[in-house]
């Protein structure tokens, strides 16, 4: 018995395998099969607001949307080193269980002696110019224009009293009985009396008449300011009472730089890892499925959102986040729960899957092609 088989049994042989394999092809290019991208995922709340200390007298207030990870608020809040900063968490800690807070109510509270005693001085400044004002446009006391009046009367009384001296005077001189120094001394002294006189008249006249005009101007542009001024350090203390702009969950975590955060986890974001290489197959709208150990459920379903193209470099390879929305009316999901994920990316023949992972697994390998 022969060992070797006849040429025209081999021949049979390959061609019956090339057969098969046509077949194979043929078959492979009208089954349809689903595509799917697996990969690691971990839960987020949907918004989330965060209180940190960035530094001694420095909070950074800022709110994140995670599912379009768009900044919705942002607030530094700079206090000077020489203030008091009261802070007050006893009253929202709840033994590290997190605490339902609403949009708009107050969370923490800061005290700041210096812009207290800011306050105080720009108060006191403020009235005191308000009681200048209102001093210039109601005129001068009683007892002020009593003293004028006097002061006026006296100085009359001397002008009238050395007038006939001076008349006499002027007679002498004029008839060559004095000489000329004795009649300048005189004049001097009528002048300086009739001078006296004047001042005394026009003294009365602006206590009796409105202060000056630009005076009160000035005094009106001084309280503005002052009003102003007021107005800001207000502010500033006002800043000090933190409202979060969100509602949900309240975390108090005083010995991390992470002191406040509320988190929103009516529906929760599913930060999911995709190998990059198959990345390009994942796109908005496209549904999900992902499985959370220990949870009720057990397989959830919700819908990506978006693909964030930063490539994320590890040991075991190049991966792309990928978040998606999920509903978590009955709260069971929680912050940082981890598990699978498997996206639904349509579907494609048996054919190009495997010519895809071919050429894949080539250029991989190989370099590009």
């Amino acid at each position: 018995m022969p060992l070797v088989p006849k040429p025209r049994k081999v021949r049979a042989v390959w061609l019956a395998i090339g057969a098969l394999i046509l077949l194979l092809l043929l078959l492979s290019a009208f089954i349809s099969i689903e595509r799917k991208v697996v990969g690691v995922c971990q839960l987020r709340p949907a918004r989330q607001w965060t209180l940190t200390e960035r530094r001694v007298g420095s909070f950074e207030s800022k709110t994140i949307d995670l599912g379009s990870g768009e900044i919705l608020q942002y607030r530094l809040y700079q206090f000077d080193r020489p203030a008091y900063l009261d802070v007050d968490l006893s009253r929202l800690s709840d033994g590290g269980r997190l605490i339902s807070v609403e949009s708009g109510q107050t969370v923490l509270n800061m005290k700041s002696s210096a812009l207290e005693l800011e306050l105080a001085e720009r108060n006191t400044s403020l009235q005191e110019a308000r009681a200048l004002l209102m001093t210039l446009r109601s005129g001068a006391k009683p007892e002020e224009l009593e003293r004028a009046g006097l002061s006026l009367a006296r100085a009359e009384a001397e002008l009238d009293a050395f007038r006939p001296q001076f008349e006499r005077q002027r007679e002498l001189v004029a008839e060559g009985i004095i000489s000329d120094s004795i009649w300048e001394e005189a004049n001097t002294h009528f002048r300086l009396l009739q001078a006296d006189c004047d001042l005394a008249e026009a003294e009365l006249e602006v206590l009796s008449s409105d202060a000056a005009p630009e005076r009160i101007t000035a005094t009106e542009n001084t309280i503005l300011a002052l009003e102003h001024e007021l107005q800001t350090v207000s502010e500033m203390l006002s800043a000090q009472e933190i409202q979060t702009p969100i509602s949900g969950q309240l975390k108090v975590e005083p010995d991390s730089g992470l002191l406040l955060s509320v988190s929103n986890m009516d529906s929760m974001i599913v930060r999911m890892l995709v190998p990059q290489r198959q990345a390009y197959l994942v796109k908005a709208k496209q549904e999900f499925h992902m499985a959370i150990p220990g949870v009720r459920d057990g397989s959830l379903r919700g819908e990506v959102l978006r693909v964030d193209w930063s490539t994320l470099n590890t040991r075991s390879g190049s991966y792309i986040a990928v978040y998606g929305l999920i509903e978590n009316g009955n709260g069971a999901l929680g912050e940082g729960m981890q598990g699978r994920s498997r996206i639904h990316c349509g579907r494609t023949t048996l054919l190009r899957r495997f010519r895809e992972n071919f050429f894949t697994a080539i250029r991989s390998e190989f370099g590009p092609l």
